[in-house]
């Protein structure tokens, strides 16, 4: 767990998958602009992982952060 700090904006927590204990899942939380850099996959409508383009993220960033 990294908790969070005004200089990181964000904060961030591992967890070993129960189903797979050699996988991890990182969740972060903090300002969309500082925790999109670091996305490159997404959850589709059926929870199937797919990657994120970068004009998508300046998409999500115009149309629905802004």
């Amino acid at each position: 767990m990294i908790p969070f700090n005004s200089g990181r904006k964000r904060a961030c927590t591992a967890i070993r998958r129960p189903q797979d204990q050699t996988k991890v899942r990182v969740f972060c939380k903090g300002g969309p602009e500082v925790v999109f850099k670091y996305v490159n996959k997404t959850f589709d409508r059926d929870g199937e992982i797919m990657y994120i383009k970068d004009d998508d993220k300046e998409k999500i960033m115009r149309e629905v952060v802004s």
